[in-house]
């Protein structure tokens, strides 16, 4: 896939420096919006399109998304060059904005200094979102009717990163949901959130993949808390619809589930597999 077909989100710290002081907070509607060059920096005067604020927005900036008329014209993602922010927030004004980017897909690159991605009531529809070094927090978001991976997180910096989704849904989609690798230390907390009808035709793809291959043993963690979720009526193609592996060096991993309704769920083997750990604690 060419790399142009993507929406190139950089989170570098530094990127405008001086004006982080204060965040500043963006305005987009696909139905009210304009392409004038001073749009976005009012709700009574959106720009058109999420690409035309993320040139100019800055770490720790808020961009609202306007979801009015998005149910049947969805904002799409062109070919876009390279977008230089930091600590980006991207959640819904007026009414829930629905995001389709087909067969592209959304891409935030952080730096260690980073304050990371928030996302809040956006409905992502057949779209990707592909996370490098980026602590996560989501709220009430949906992943529906997607053939590609929905949400991709990649770390190799050895340090904890926080990844914590909460009231979302994974829906009727047919690749991967959360996929989870690299070489770092995972804090993932999902809750009241559900995974429903979703078919995975890959046979290495998974609802849940956490594949973190060369962490230290005795130095570092995976650490995986479910609370309130519900699981029901998936089918997988590959061993496991969750599937968490810690590589071949081995390390600690801390698995919790409270209140987790599995219902109706297919696999060639085990809904769950969890290997590859020197230690273990778990809690069903």
């Amino acid at each position: 896939m060419e790399l142009t077909s993507f929406l190139w989100i950089f989170l570098w710290s530094g990127i405008c420096f001086e004006e982080t002081v204060h965040a500043k907070q963006w305005f987009v509607s696909r139905h009210d919006g304009t392409f004038k060059d001073n749009c976005g920096l009012t709700a009574s005067s959106p720009c058109k399109t999420i690409q035309q604020v993320t040139v100019h927005a800055c770490d720790g900036d808020i961009i609202n998304i306007d979801g009015t008329g998005t149910s049947r014209d969805p904002y799409p993602c062109r070919n876009e060059k390279g977008l230089d922010l930091a600590g980006l927030i991207l959640r819904s004004y007026k009414s829930r904005p629905l995001i389709s980017c087909r067969t592209n897909g959304i891409r935030f690159f952080c730096s260690i200094a980073s304050r990371g991605v928030f996302l809040e009531e956006i409905t992502f529809v057949n779209t990707s979102i592909h996370l490098f070094e980026c602590s996560l927090n989501m709220v009430a978001c949906s992943f529906i009717n997607s053939s590609v991976p929905t949400l991709t997180l990649k770390y190799d910096a050895y340090f904890m990163r926080n990844v914590q989704l909460n009231g979302c849904i994974f829906q009727n989609n047919s690749a991967s949901s959360i996929t989870i690798y690299g070489n770092s230390s995972v804090s993932l907390n999902v809750s009241n959130s559900a995974f429903v009808k979703n078919k995975i035709r890959g046979e290495e793809d998974a609802i849940l993949n956490m594949s973190i291959q060369n962490l230290q043993a005795n130095q570092s963690s995976i650490k995986a808390n479910f609370t309130d979720i519900r699981v029901t009526n998936n089918n997988c193609s590959g061993q496991a619809c969750f599937q968490v592996f810690a590589g071949t060096k081995g390390t600690d991993l801390v698995l919790v589930m409270e209140r987790v309704l599995f219902e109706n769920n297919a696999a060639e083997v085990n809904i769950l597999n969890v290997h590859g750990f020197s230690n273990g604690y778990t809690d069903f």
